[in-house]
């Protein structure tokens, strides 16, 4: 899996839409749909029951739902460290 299908699979999770995902990651929603049915498929592995609109994770997407937000956790404490190598982030330390 790619970090895009990553981001796309945990915001649909997250917002429960593909409407909501698509807000959420500033993008269209045919986009994510399309994401969505691709991975499945290219993986074998169906993340979400669709019921009325609405986006259910299964049993396999709960399973590595925590994996990707720990994923993502580590990724944005990542950032926040390269940015706080400056001195601006310093000094506003002290």
């Amino acid at each position: 899996m790619t970090l895009r299908q990553i981001e796309v699979i945990r915001a649909v999770m997250i917002s429960g839409t593909i409407a909501g995902a698509a807000k959420l990651l500033n993008v269209s929603a045919p986009g994510i749909s399309r994401l969505i049915k691709y991975t499945e498929r290219s993986l074998g592995v169906r993340f979400f029951v669709r019921q009325s609109g609405r986006y259910f994770p299964t049993a396999d997407a709960q399973l590595i739902f925590e994996q990707i937000n720990a994923m993502s956790s580590a990724r944005s404490a990542v950032a926040i460290s390269r940015s706080c190598g400056s001195d601006r982030c310093r000094a506003s330390r002290r």
